[in-house]
């Protein structure tokens, strides 16, 4: 264990490893956590016409993944920073969550996705995500949230 630590420390300040860690186990107990709450509760629809009208690419599929890699890398960068921003940022992204969590209970959001029946790697690649992500807690989005607090963490 010390050496692993150690590992990690050449990484991360030893004050940033539980706060970067504490937010990746805390984030995914709001979104699931939630899921298994409201997850029979009725869910609004929250798609518009602008929704409907814009065609699926499933080529964006390489953002939308994309993105993962993208937060892991700036919270890494972030939880870095002198003690007090680390501090200072995760308490922030704490609080956000809380409130996410409040959202996701009190308005249960969903919308409906494409029907994708052909073939291909992007195609499933999408059936993929689908199995693995239900069409809900979109409101307000994490993904949206937490590309801001990067901007916000690293911007300097």
């Amino acid at each position: 264990m010390k050496k692993v630590m150690k590992g990690i420390t050449r990484i991360l300040p030893a004050y940033g490893v539980f706060p970067l860690i504490f937010s990746f186990v805390f984030n995914c107990l709001v979104y699931s956590g939630s899921r298994m709450i409201a997850g029979g509760w009725y869910h609004h629809n929250i798609e518009t016409g602008v929704d409907r009208s814009l065609p699926f690419v499933p080529q964006f599929l390489v953002i939308y993944f994309g993105c993962y890699l993208f937060w892991a890398v700036n919270y890494i960068l972030i939880a870095r920073q002198e003690r007090r921003s680390v501090y200072q940022f995760f308490t922030g992204d704490f609080i956000s969550r809380c409130i996410c969590l409040g959202f996701f209970l009190a308005y249960p959001t969903t919308n409906t996705r494409p029907l994708i029946t052909d073939g291909g790697l992007w195609n499933q690649a999408a059936l993929w995500l689908y199995s693995i992500d239900a069409a809900d807690n979109l409101f307000p989005s994490i993904h949206c949230l937490v590309s801001w607090f990067c901007y916000l963490g690293i911007r300097g």
